[in-house]
């Protein structure tokens, strides 16, 4: 028997089922239905709070509650994505979440609807935890981040405009709840598409096969929690802002909707300029663009100026999301710990609202852009810290 060696590049790039069209649009599929809560949250925690008569804290719990079990499924993913079958899994995210908002259909009471969001967090964890393993073993996992955000977002926001305008009025949160079953079940069948699971990575000289998680992995893991974190203390009061300026709600409405188109044109961007530029500077333009909405953001003195910062945010956002996860996809050369992506964009979320929380209230909307600018300052540090290149490693073939 006879051994000869040779050099493969990081899984992914070498990865042929994740680059298949089929799979690409059957985890973005996937990808989309697992959004679907998320971008439902603001008018959920409103109808709720009308339904049950609930505080503001009381409908807040839901969405944390939503959070932290679509985080901590995402946290163990590194253990159960690249042992499961992935054609089981999905199916079975999918039963669970159609459970979840049936019972949200169906609810009567508070403790009911806790469950629920937590049966759903459950569900919708586990279908962007497999996705983000697709999508980061693709060969361009920038180009694969920027599109599956620009399309998924995109269609995300047209879902929510049809719920808000054409449902919600008509048949309550009972229907909307029923028109996103029906939606998650359609969206669902892209599991069928998708492989049982890809294969499994070769070892690796910088760590992380066996366990041990590498500095560079890490370092991407706290940028992405920081930038999750950033974002969500900026967005939860991105509504109170205009607000307190004296704009008619009517107006913020649709501005705040067309954030999340404006995130899908910026991954868009992204994709298409992630075969151009490198992404150290692609990276950083997107920071800095976070930087310019907030700049603009603490000083609006017309509508038309709130409406350029919040697009501009949701813009920012979309650029630097998919450069953020390409980095921890390259630098995990083991290809496990691109699924703790969710996880850790997971609880940066949940902890958001209550960090821009504390500042707006310790010195209003100057605070809180100050506090956001922060926080951006210190996720981009931490990508800036990344030395660490992906290395070919040994493969022994018979």
């Amino acid at each position: 028997m006879s051994l000869k060696t040779q050099t493969r590049a990081p899984l992914g790039q070498n990865s042929p089922s994740a680059d298949r069209p089929g799979t690409f649009y059957g985890s973005l599929a996937v990808f989309t239905a697992g959004g679907l809560f998320w971008a439902f949250l603001p008018l959920f925690i409103g109808l709720q709070s009308e339904a049950l008569n609930i505080s503001k804290a009381g409908a807040g719990a839901l969405g944390s509650a939503y959070l932290i079990a679509f985080s901590l499924v995402a946290t163990t993913a590194v253990l159960w994505v690249p042992r499961s079958n992935w054609r089981h899994a999905l199916p079975a995210a999918g039963v669970i979440v159609v459970a979840g908002f049936y019972a949200v259909a169906r609810a009567d009471s508070y403790a009911t609807v806790i469950a629920a969001c937590i049966f759903i967090g459950v569900g919708m964890g586990i279908k962007w935890a497999i996705s983000y393993r697709i999508f980061g073993a693709a060969a361009n996992p920038d180009r694969a981040f920027g599109l599956s955000i620009a399309i998924s977002y995109s269609a995300l926001a047209v879902v929510v405009f049809i719920l808000g305008r054409f449902v919600i009025t008509p048949y309550g949160l009972g229907g909307a709840a029923l028109a996103i079953i029906a939606t998650v079940a359609l969206l669902s069948l892209g599991a069928f598409w998708i492989p049982a699971n890809l294969a499994a990575p070769a070892p690796s000289p910088i760590g992380g096969i066996d366990g041990n998680m590498p500095v560079p992995v890490a370092l991407a893991l706290a940028g992405i929690f920081l930038g999750g974190l950033g974002i969500a203390a900026i967005w939860a009061f991105v509504e109170r802002i205009g607000v307190a300026a004296g704009f008619d709600g009517a107006r913020i409405g649709p501005v705040i909707s067309g954030n999340l188109l404006a995130i899908g044109g910026g991954s868009l961007a992204a994709a298409a300029i992630s075969t151009r530029i490198p992404r150290r500077p692609a990276l950083a333009g997107g920071y800095a663009v976070l930087a310019g909405s907030l700049w603009t953001l603490a000083n609006i003195d017309s509508f038309f100026s709130y409406a350029a910062a919040v697009t501009a945010f949701g813009l920012g956002t979309g650029l630097v999301l998919p450069f953020q996860m390409a980095t921890l996809a390259t630098v995990d050369s083991s290809g496990r710990f691109v699924v703790l992506i969710a996880a850790a964009q997971g609880f940066g979320g949940a902890l958001g609202p209550l960090v821009g929380g504390l500042a707006a209230d310790s010195g209003g909307r100057q605070a809180l852009v100050a506090c956001g600018l922060l926080i951006f300052l210190a996720s981009y540090g931490m990508f800036l810290s990344i030395r660490s290149r992906p290395v070919a490693r040994p493969v022994t073939t018979e």
